[in-house]
Order: C-alpha cells, then sequence, then structure tokens
C-alpha cells in the first residue's frame, strides 16, 4: 500500500480501459458521477463516499486484495483518519465484533477501560 489514493484509482481505471470493451465514458457513467469528478478523484482532490467505493469495487472489478488497499487509502487520506468504511458498516451492525475488538482493546490496554 505504497501508492497514493488517486494513483491507486487511474491505475485501477486504465486498467479496465485498457479492456476492449470498456471506455472511460462507459466507466464514468456506472459509476454515476461526472468527469470532473472521477479526474478530482485521480488528482487526490476528493475522496469516494462508502456507497461509490461499493460501485467502483462492482465497476472495476477489484479484488479483495484491491479492495481492502482501496477501503484503507481512502481511511488514510481523511484528516481525521477515519476507520475504513468497510470496518466500520461491519461492526455498526454486528454486536459480536463489537465484543471481540473491545477485548483486544481492553487486553492491550493491561484490562484499564478507557
Amino acid at each position: 500500500m505504497y501508492e497514493k489514493l488517486g494513483e491507486f484509482i487511474k491505475k485501477k481505471v486504465d486498467r479496465k480501459v485498457n479492456k476492449p470493451t470498456k471506455t472511460k465514458a462507459d466507466i464514468i457513467n456506472e459509476l454515476g458521477i461526472k468527469t470532473q469528478y472521477l479526474h478530482d478523484l485521480e488528482n487526490g482532490k476528493r475522496t469516494p463516499s462508502p456507497a461509490l467505493m461499493k460501485k467502483m469495487i462492482m465497476v472495476l472489478g477489484l479484488d479483495k486484495k484491491e479492495q481492502i488497499q482501496l477501503y484503507d487509502l481512502v481511511c488514510d487520506c481523511h484528516k481525521n483518519k477515519k476507520i475504513p468504511a468497510d470496518i466500520e458498516e461491519f461492526i455498526i451492525g454486528n454486536d459480536e465484533a463489537k465484543e471481540k475488538i473491545r477485548k483486544i482493546i481492553y487486553e492491550n490496554n493491561s484490562g484499564e477501560v478507557k
């Protein structure tokens, strides 16, 4: 995960465009965004929403490793270092995950609740 978000998106879009059946306009239409918005993403001026990231995963055909990289790169771009959207979404609806995460936190903090 050494590249920046914009570079990652540009590389994945270009990879998809290099297939004879897709154009950049096709990808933009499938993502439901404007050309300028894609340009801003590729140049690191904007970050995609969780909903757009899900579309990007489908449209760009990202494998599991690439999906995780996308979520982590978007997270790293936020000033407040947000939790990656895929993890946040999973935790919100999963009490067992919350319990396990808290257990890890407490074990790492010598049993102290912070």
